[in-house]
C-alpha cells in the first residue's frame, strides 16, 4: 500500500511494451489526484496501469507511460473476490498508450481560439513570436502538456504534473534539468512550482 486506504500496488504484468505496474487507487471527493500522481510518479515505473473505482476521467492522473482505467471496465467480482484477466489489461494498456501519446502530442486548439505561440507537427519546435526553439524526447511532451494549460485559458501549469505527463523520472525541480539549452529556458518561464510559455519574447 503506497498511500494508506488510496493507492495500491496490485501486480507487475509483461506486456509488449515491457514490464508494466497495475495499480488500484480509490476514487472519491477527498481524493488529492494530484498528490496521487506525484506518488505514482515517484513509485519508479514509467509504465503503469492505474486502476480507478470511477468512471470519471481524472486528468491530474494522465502521463505519456501511464494508463488510466474504470476498475469495473476490466474487473471481475464474484464469491472468491476481484478478479483481473491478464489479457484484458494488456489490450487497455496497448490501446490507451497510443490514444494517450496522440492526445498529448497534439493539443487541440478550439476554433476561434488565438495564441501567442505555436508548436510544430509532432511538438518538434516551439515557436514564441520571431523565437523558435527546437524540442527533443520528452521536451515535446513537456512543453505540450504547458500548451493545454494555456488552451484551457490557465496562465500556468504545475511543474510536477507537466513533468508527469512528460514521463520524467526522479526528482525535477528545474528547468535546467528538462533542457540546459539558454534558447529553451527564454522561452519557458518558471516560479514557484509553476511553469507557462511566455509571453513576453521579443
Amino acid at each position: 500500500m503506497l498511500v494508506p486506504n488510496r493507492v495500491w500496488h496490485l501486480a507487475d504484468i509483461d506486456t509488449p511494451r515491457g514490464q508494466v505496474a497495475v495499480m488500484l487507487v480509490r476514487s472519491g471527493w477527498q481524493c488529492d489526484y494530484a498528490e496521487v500522481a506525484t506518488v505514482l510518479r515517484k513509485f519508479g515505473r514509467s509504465r503503469q496501469i492505474v486502476l480507478t473505482t470511477s468512471r470519471i476521467e481524472q486528468e491530474e492522473l494522465n502521463s505519456a507511460g501511464r494508463v488510466v482505467i474504470p476498475l469495473a471496465s476490466v474487473a471481475k467480482l464474484d464469491a472468491q473476490g476481484l478478479w483481473l484477466e491478464r489479457e484484458t489489461l494488456i489490450e487497455h494498456y496497448l490501446r490507451g498508450v497510443n490514444q494517450a501519446r496522440k492526445l498529448l502530442l497534439h493539443p487541440t486548439l478550439k476554433s476561434d481560439q488565438q495564441l501567442w505561440f505555436e508548436l510544430g507537427p509532432d511538438n518538434a519546435w516551439l515557436r514564441v513570436n520571431s523565437r523558435t526553439v527546437r524540442l527533443w524526447g520528452k521536451q515535446r511532451l513537456f512543453v505540450a502538456s504547458i500548451a493545454r494549460a494555456h488552451i484551457r485559458n490557465q496562465p500556468h501549469r504545475r511543474l510536477a504534473d507537466a513533468v508527469n505527463d512528460a514521463g520524467y523520472e526522479g526528482d525535477v525541480r528545474s528547468l535546467h534539468q528538462i533542457c540546459s539549452r539558454r534558447d529553451f529556458r527564454e522561452v519557458i518561464g518558471i516560479a514557484d512550482g509553476f511553469v507557462w510559455i511566455r509571453d513576453d519574447v521579443q
